[in-house]
């Protein structure tokens, strides 16, 4: 309750200095950021699982005997194909 009073507080303090329009596009922007946010915790959770899968999979080629075998670099980059 009471983060909604200052918010209320806030919010009318910067309608009275910006104006009605002004905060009508304050809060489209920061509803994409909102967005954005969402969108780039998502994908941080679904790479997640991959990076722990490329780790995992450099420890087994480190551990493997290095004679007899090679090893080419591995990409820097990962591209997540859509399910």
């Amino acid at each position: 309750m009471r983060f909604s009073k200052q918010f209320k507080g806030i919010y009318n303090q910067l309608v009275e200095k910006l104006g009605e329009e002004a905060m009508g596009k304050v809060k489209e922007v920061l509803g994409h950021c909102e967005k954005l946010i969402t969108w780039e915790l998502d994908l941080e959770n679904k790479l997640n699982p991959q990076t722990l899968l490329i780790e995992e999979k450099k420890q087994v080629i480190e551990e493997l005997p290095a004679e007899n075998i090679e090893l080419q670099e591995l990409p820097t980059q990962i591209q997540v194909l859509p399910k």
